[in-house]
């Protein structure tokens, strides 16, 4: 419950709750009169309550006299509580006077220490929080960026298709188009969010497949497997389209060795497997989109296999953790 309370909220709860109890912990704890009325039990709960306050509040201020503002709201306060309560309602000794200011500052000091406390604990989760929106923003740029090297190339190679297609008269020149517009909507769209749904990603994979397919004809065959309970389930934006282009940027492929690519579940994760013919020009693998997927899965506290790769002669397959 506290955990959705507002920071005021949260603060005006803890200074009721000490307020309250301190009182009749002093009673059980010392030698004090154990016939303290209710009137006067809600008198001091509340001068407390207002220590609390003013050096909650003083506390706050962001000068470099801050420390001189808690000690004036200390020095007020328990002048107020002894005039109200040693001179003028418990016209106790002179013993007891010397008492009640030192509890008072002891008072003080659980305040203070408490107040520090729970600061040192906000601003650790608020640094945590501005660190994890940091590195959401800088995985997101290296998202982008991921996206910026392949599309260039990528549209390039769609014009030249559809060129060649309406010159041949084609009739699916126009169903390529509107697959080409819809994959870049659809990438575009979901380019701002952490994650989307099984069901999303594959429908920007769908458009995805037919651009390759009609480029590539026989030399590339697809087989998608997903049962309906998977499609809710969710992972990293665009991270399965960016397994499905590694498989085409790095792999060769003709209508006599054609590269597969199988898309399927098994418990937790989507599987992404592909037959391995490797291109005949040589690159160093940059590991690039594997990590950012890796890193984007921490995000969301996912650290333990959340990307596995297996490797063999003949197969390289990827699975990724389903995000509940």
């Amino acid at each position: 419950m506290l955990a959705n309370l507002s920071e005021r909220g949260k603060n005006n709860l803890r200074a009721i709750s000490l307020s309250l109890l301190l009182p009749i912990w002093n009673i059980f704890t010392n030698r004090m009169p154990t016939h303290i009325d209710f009137l006067k039990w809600l008198a001091i709960s509340f001068t407390l309550y207002c220590l609390w306050q003013a050096l909650y509040l003083s506390s706050k201020k962001e000068n470099k006299k801050k420390w001189l503002d808690v000690l004036a709201s200390y020095v007020l306060v328990t002048a107020m509580a002894y005039i109200l309560f040693v001179v003028l309602i418990l016209h106790d000794t002179e013993k007891f006077r010397w008492l009640f200011l030192f509890k008072f500052l002891m008072v003080a000091i659980l305040f203070r220490i408490i107040q520090f406390g729970v600061r040192a604990s906000e601003d650790r989760a608020q640094l945590q929080m501005e660190k994890q929106q940091m590195l959401a923003e800088n995985y997101r740029v290296q998202l982008q960026e991921l996206r910026s090297k392949v599309d260039p190339h990528f549209l390039f190679n769609s014009l030249n298709t559809l060129r060649v297609m309406v010159r041949n008269g084609n009739k699916d020149s126009e169903k390529f188009v509107m697959s080409l517009c819809d994959f870049y909507r659809q990438t575009l769209k979901y380019n701002e969010s952490s994650v989307i749904t099984v069901a999303e990603e594959i429908n920007v994979l769908n458009s995805y497949f037919f651009l390759m397919q009609t480029r590539n004809k026989d030399a590339v065959s697809i087989n998608i497997e997903l049962p309906e309970n998977v499609m809710k389930d969710k992972v990293p934006t665009l991270s399965m389209q960016i397994l499905i282009e590694n498989c085409f940027k790095h792999n060769r492929m003709s209508a006599t060795l054609p590269l597969r690519i199988n898309i399927y579940s098994d418990k937790d994760y989507i599987w992404i497997k592909n037959n391995i013919q490797p291109k005949i020009t040589y690159f160093e693998p940059s590991g690039y989109g594997l990590s950012n997927i890796r890193n984007r899965y921490e995000l969301f506290g996912i650290s333990d296999d959340s990307v596995v790769i297996n490797k063999s002669d003949d197969y390289f397959e990827v699975k990724l953790k389903l995000i509940k």
